[in-house]
C-alpha cells in the first residue's frame, strides 16, 4: 500500500568538515575604494545580518501609499564583503565606510550598497502592488566588477538583469508584488568571482501599499493545529484528517481520535508515512505539545515512529510505537522557530499505521530543557560482517548543518542515521566511508552530491529490523549520487522540490550496489522474513524535469540479500518533454529471503506503480538499454500510469539460483497490466523492441518459457510489439549476459563504483 519514509535522524556527532565557501572569490585588488585584504576572503569575510528576523517589525514599518525600501528592516541579509550599507556604496569591510551611491556619474540619495554574493529578504505581507528599483555596479570600482541582479517574490524569481559590469548602463526594474509576502533582492557574481562586484540597488520603492492593520488581538494561550492551515501535507493513505482518526481512503471517514481508551476532541489523524508542515512566526508561541500513538481503531496492530522537526532540525523522536504502546507526549521548544514539521514514518510494515497527533497544539508554556543524551550502548554483533580489522577506522555520527564538502569515515552503532543533513545549502560528501545500522545518509530538503563514497548498511540485531537504505532523502532540492559503492542498501527519494530552471534534479550515475538486503533480523543473530527494499525508489517525485538513473550495476546473491523491485517508480513522473530516464543499467538477482520456498512480488524495473488523482503524475518514465538478469517474479513491467515506455532492453533468467537450485517464485520476463484498475488513466504505454528469455523450472524439473504477458498492451493507445523471445535459458546464458555488460562498459569507456 505504502512506501517507507525517512526514519529517525541522528543527534549531533563528530564533525569532519571541509567547507568550500567563497565570499569574494579572490582578494580584491587594492584601489581607492576597496581596501587591500590581509588574506584571500574566506567564510570569515561573509557578513550575515544581526538584525532579528521579526516579521512584525517589517510589516509595521510599511505605511500606506509609497514606501522607500531602505526604511523597511530586512528579516535576513548576507553580503560578500563587509556589511550591506544603507544609502551609500558598499565600500570596504567596515560598517559606514561607503560613499555616495553613484551609477554612471549619477548620484542617488537612497539605496543599498552590496557586494556579490549578497541577499536581502523583506516581509512585505502582501500589502504592496509594485516594486521599482535601479541597479548597477557602483562607480567607485571604475569599469571593473561584474554581477547579476535578481528579484524574487515568494521564492519565485521575477526579474534577472543579466550580467552587468562597471561599464554597463544603469538598469531599472518594475515588478508586480501584488499578493506577495516575501521580497528578496539577490546579487550573484558575473561568473568571474566576486572581486570588485560593488553592486548598488538604488531608489528601491514599494508602490500602492495599504496601511498596516490594527494591532492584533493577543493570541490565546494555546492553538490547536487542527484549527490552523498547514503549508504542506502528505499522507500514506487517504487525506490527513482534522479532529478525527485517519479512517480509510476518503476524506472525513475517520472516527473519534482515541489513544489507549482516551478520546481526544482535537488533533490530526494521519497514516505513516506522512508529513504535515506549519509556518510559525517565531514569537507568539513557545512550545508544541501533543499526545501521540496509534489510534485504537487498529487495536494492537501497526508500528510507526513520530518525529517533530523544528526549522529542519529533529527535536523529538518517539521511537517505534505499536498499537499496544503507551501514549507518548512530545513537549518541544519552538521559540524563534519558523517551521514546525510533524513526520510519521512506518515500522516494519505500513499496514494499520493509523497515527494520531491528538490534542496537537501550540502553547505559550515553556518546554522543559532537553535532557542530556543517554550513553549509546555497545552494539550487539550484527548478522552482516564488518570489514576486516584495520581496513577503515570509523568515527562517530556526523550532523551537517552548513553547506560544504565533507570527507571522512562515519558510523552509527544504533539504528539512527550515520550522517544527518540539516541544511538545504549545497553539501558534497566525497572520498568517504560510511557504515551503520540505520540509514547511512538521511535528510529533508537536501541539495546533496555523493561521490566516490563506500557505504555499508548493516542489519541491526533487533527483532524485525532490516538493513536500511543507504540514502534516504525527502522533499529534496537536488540529488546527485555517482561513482560510489553501496553494500546492503539502496537509494530512497520522496518528493522533489528543487528549482528546475536552475538545473536541479536527480542523477544516479555509475554506482555499484551489492546485495540489497531486506532480510529482517530474528534478534538472535539470524534472519526471519523480509522487508521491502530497492536499489532505487522514487516516491511521489512528480513533474521532475531532470531525472536520470544510468550506468549502475546491482548484483544480489541468493541467501545473502532480499530485494523487492530493484528500480521502482511509485506515483512519480517526468514531463512530456523530459521523461525520467532509466538506461544502461545492469541488474542481477531479486530474491526473497529463501528463494527455494518463499513467494516474491519483486523484480527488476517497475514503471507506473501506485495510484494518483492526476494521470500525468504517474507517467513519462522511460527505461531503455538495460540488462535485467534473474529477478524472479518479473524482469521489467508497466503496471499503471500514462506514457511509460520500456524499449530495447534485455531480460534473461534461467529460473535457478547460481548453484542450480530451482527458484520457486519465478514468473514472467515482461508484462503490461493495469494492476490498479485505473481505467482511462492507464494510457499510451509502450513495451516494444525488447529481448526476453524467461525460463521457469517446475517442481518436477520440467522447463517452460514465460517471456511476456501483455493483457493491457493495447489499452487506451498503448503499444506492445516487436519483442523477441529467446529459448530456454541456463546459468551459462546469465553469465554471458554479464560478459556482455562488461564489454559494454569497456566500449563506452565507463568505470563504475568507488575508486
Amino acid at each position: 500500500m505504502n512506501t517507507p519514509h525517512l526514519k529517525t535522524l541522528a543527534a549531533a556527532a563528530t564533525l569532519s568538515l571541509s567547507l568550500i565557501i567563497s565570499a569574494c572569490g579572490t582578494t580584491p585588488t587594492p584601489t581607492a575604494s576597496t581596501p587591500a585584504a590581509a588574506s584571500e576572503p574566506s567564510s570569515e569575510t561573509v557578513w550575515v545580518s544581526g538584525v532579528p528576523s521579526l516579521s512584525s517589525q517589517s510589516i509595521q514599518s510599511i505605511a500606506g501609499g509609497t514606501n522607500n525600501l531602505t526604511r523597511v528592516p530586512w528579516t535576513s541579509a548576507t553580503n560578500g564583503w563587509g556589511p550591506i550599507e544603507i544609502d551609500r556604496s558598499n565600500g570596504g569591510q567596515a560598517a559606514g565606510d561607503g560613499r555616495v551611491l553613484t551609477l554612471n556619474g549619477k548620484t542617488y540619495t537612497s539605496g543599498f550598497g552590496t557586494n556579490a554574493a549578497s541577499s536581502m529578504t523583506f516581509n512585505i505581507d502582501a500589502r504592496c502592488q509594485t516594486f521599482t528599483v535601479g541597479m548597477g555596479i557602483d562607480d567607485e570600482v571604475g569599469s571593473v566588477g561584474s554581477a547579476v541582479f535578481e528579484i524574487h517574490a515568494d521564492g519565485v524569481k521575477v526579474y534577472d538583469s543579466g550580467r552587468m559590469t562597471g561599464k554597463s548602463a544603469t538598469k531599472n526594474a518594475s515588478v508586480s508584488v501584488s499578493g506577495k509576502k516575501l521580497l528578496k533582492l539577490v546579487v550573484t557574481d558575473g561568473g568571474d568571482g566576486p572581486s570588485s562586484d560593488h553592486a548598488d540597488w538604488v531608489s528601491p520603492t514599494l508602490l500602492s501599499c495599504t496601511a498596516p492593520a490594527p494591532a492584533p488581538t493577543p493570541a490565546p494561550a494555546q492553538r490547536f493545529l487542527s484549527d490552523l492551515a498547514w503549508i504542506s501535507a502528505s499522507n500514506g493513505y487517504g487525506p490527513v484528517e482534522r479532529d478525527m482518526s485517519n479512517g480509510e481512503a476518503a476524506a472525513g471517514d475517520g472516527r473519534a481520535l482515541t489513544l489507549q481508551g482516551v478520546a481526544h476532541a482535537k488533533g490530526l489523524g494521519v497514516h505513516a508515512g506522512s508529513t504535515v508542515a506549519y509556518a510559525l512566526d517565531g514569537t507568539t508561541y513557545a512550545s508544541f505539545r501533543a499526545d501521540v500513538g496509534l489510534d485504537d481503531e487498529v487495536g494492537t496492530n501497526g508500528a510507526a515512529t513520530f518525529q517533530v522537526w523544528v526549522d529542519g532540525a529533529l527535536r523529538y523522536d518517539s521511537g517505534e510505537l505499536t498499537g499496544a504502546s503507551a501514549t507518548a507526549q512530545p513537549f518541544v521548544d519552538i521559540r524563534s522557530a519558523r517551521e514546525l514539521k510533524l513526520v510519521v514514518t512506518p515500522g516494519a510494515s505500513a499496514d494499520s499505521d493509523h497515527a494520531d497527533w491528538a490534542s496537537a497544539r501550540l502553547s505559550t508554556e515553556l518546554a522543559p530543557a532537553a535532557p542530556a543524551p543517554a550513553p549509546v550502548p555497545a552494539p550487539t554483533p550484527t548478522p552482516v560482517p564488518a570489514p576486516a580489522p584495520g581496513t577503515v577506522t570509523y568515527g562517530g555520527k556526523l550532523v551537517i548543518t552548513r553547506g560544504g564538502t565533507y570527507t571522512g569515515n562515519w558510523e552509527s552503532t544504533d539504528t539512527g542515521a550515520a550522517v544527518t543533513i540539516q541544511t538545504s545549502e549545497p553539501v558534497v560528501i566525497e572520498n568517504a566511508n560510511i557504515r551503520g545500522q540505520g540509514a547511512l545518509i538521511a535528510g529533508f530538503g537536501v541539495n546533496l552530491t555523493v561521490r566516490n563514497t563506500r557505504g555499508i548498511s548493516l542489519t541491526p540485531n533487533v527483532l524485525g529490523r532490516a538493513a536500511e537504505m543507504a540514502i534516504k532523502a525527502e522533499e529534496i532540492r537536488n540529488l546527485r549520487v555517482e561513482d560510489s559503492t553501496f553494500t546492503g542498501g539502496g537509494i530512497y527519494v520522496r518528493r522533489f522540490m528543487g528549482d528546475q530552471a536552475a538545473g536541479q534534479g536527480i542523477r544516479i550515475l555509475r554506482n555499484v550496489f551489492v546485495n540489497i538486503d531486506g532480510r529482517k533480523s530474528n534478534g538472535a543473530g539470524g534472519y526471519s522474513g523480509s522487508e521491502i527494499r530497492q536499489m532505487v525508489q522514487f516516491n511521489n517525485v512528480t513533474g521532475i524535469g531532470t531525472a536520470e538513473i544510468a550506468w549502475n550495476q546491482n548484483i544480489n546473491e541468493a541467501f545473502k540479500s532480499a530485494g523487492e523491485d530493484l528500480i521502482n517508480m511509485y506515483a512519480s513522473s517526468g514531463t512530456p518533454g523530459a521523461m525520467i530516464l532509466i538506461h544502461d543499467n545492469y541488474l542481477e538477482g531479486s530474491y526473497p529471503a529463501n528463494p527455494l520456498t518463499d513467494s516474491h512480488y519483486g523484480g527488476g524495473i517497475l514503471l507506473g506503480d501506485g495510484t494518483v488523482s492526476v494521470a500525468a503524475n504517474n507517467g513519462y518514465q522511460s527505461a531503455y538499454n538495460n540488462q535485467v538478469v534473474s529477478t524472479t517474479n518479473y524482469g521489467m513491467a508497466i503496471i499503471g500510469g500514462t506514457n511509460n515506455r520500456i524499449e530495447n532492453n534485455r531480460v534473461i533468467s534461467s529460473g535457478r539460483t547460481p548453484d542450480g537450485t530451482r527458484v520457486a517464485a519465478q514468473n514472467v520476463g515482461l508484462y503490461v497490466w493495469d494492476m490498479y484498475n485505473t481505467g482511462s488513466m492507464f494510457s499510451q504505454n509502450v513495451m516494444q523492441n525488447n529481448v526476453s528469455g524467461w525460463t521457469k523450472v517446475a517442481a518436477d524439473g520440467s522447463l517452460s518459457n514465460n517471456n511476456w504477458w501483455l493483457p493491457n498492451g493495447t489499452t487506451n493507445g498503448s503499444l506492445g510489439q516487436n519483442n523477441t523471445a529467446l529459448g530456454t535459458q541456463t546459468r551459462s546464458s546469465e553469465q554471458a549476459e554479464f560478459s556482455r555488460w562488461q564489454q559494454k562498459l569497456s566500449t563506452a569507456g565507463i568505470t563504475i563504483g568507488a575508486r
